[in-house]
């Protein structure tokens, strides 16, 4: 049983299915983990026999990207790839990182949570240490993109992770026709 807790159940039912999900989780944990070994020790045979052909791609399955200096590298964590999507300097597909699990929380987590924001205010240290929090994630969220998509930029990140911004921000650059010529853009 892998499922979020059903909060519609009493709390120990909700806690019994928390703690199933954690060694649900616990468990493709340890089975990524072998698996990444393996892919590891599949890479280092297959770059010890491709010495000689550098242009060619390896014929195992795994997962690799071509840079921008034309060099092939690994892609590690890359989850599946998003949908027509290309890296903007390569034009090699966009893949979705693999990223951490959301929190598993019980009915009385999600109270104490609320009362804790709702108390703390909108200013205080609690949303402060949230915000520094947030903005560490997001560091660690590009740099698990740049994993998944060797030689990617921060323009495929934004158009992955948030495409109306892209598009908003594509909007703005485009030209006016009633501007003149010589006239900026923005």
């Amino acid at each position: 049983m892998d499922e979020i807790p059903d909060l519609n159940s009493c709390l120990l039912y909700q806690q019994l299915q928390v703690i199933n999900c954690c060694v649900s989780r616990k468990r493709r944990q340890a089975i990524a983990t072998e698996s990444l070994d393996s892919v590891m020790r599949e890479v280092t045979t297959d770059a010890a026999e491709s010495a000689s052909s550098k242009d060619m791609l390896p014929s195992s399955p795994i997962l690799y990207a071509r840079i921008s200096t034309g060099e092939l590298v690994l892609r590690l964590g890359a989850d599946c790839p998003c949908s027509n999507l290309t890296m903007l300097e390569t034009g090699e597909p966009v893949y979705s990182p693999v990223t951490q699990e959301a929190p598993l929380l019980t009915e009385d987590l999600i109270k104490e949570t609320e009362e804790f924001v709702l108390r703390t205010g909108s200013v205080g240290a609690g949303c402060s240490q949230l915000l520094s929090d947030m903005q560490a994630f997001k560091i660690m969220f590009i740099i698990t993109c740049q994993a998944a998509n060797p030689g990617c930029i921060l323009e495929d990140f934004v158009r992955w992770h948030s495409p109306p911004d892209w598009l908003e921000q594509r909007a703005k650059v485009k030209v006016n026709p009633f501007k003149n010529v010589g006239s900026p853009t923005f």
